[in-house]
């Protein structure tokens, strides 16, 4: 499963707060026989931690120049 939180800006409110909490959940529940991948932005911090001591999750990083660009980001996502 790859989750993809690089939408989520780094000053979380709404929708961010609950996609965070989201993934923290899902951390925890994972399966020994399933694999997470977390899709983080380079900037993204608070969420690195998540997979210390955890095998089945992995963080993928991203450059933070790509998507906090709103052009290049529209471009990304239509692709």
């Amino acid at each position: 499963m790859l989750i993809d939180f690089t939408q989520i800006p780094i000053t979380r409110t709404g929708v961010g707060i609950y996609a965070e909490n989201l993934v923290r959940e899902i951390s925890a529940k994972i399966e020994h026989s399933d694999r997470v991948y977390l899709l983080l932005q380079q900037d993204e911090l608070a969420l690195r931690a998540l997979a210390h001591g955890n095998p089945n999750l992995s963080i993928l990083i991203l450059p933070s120049t790509l998507f906090r660009n709103r052009g290049l980001l529209l471009i990304f996502e239509q692709l």
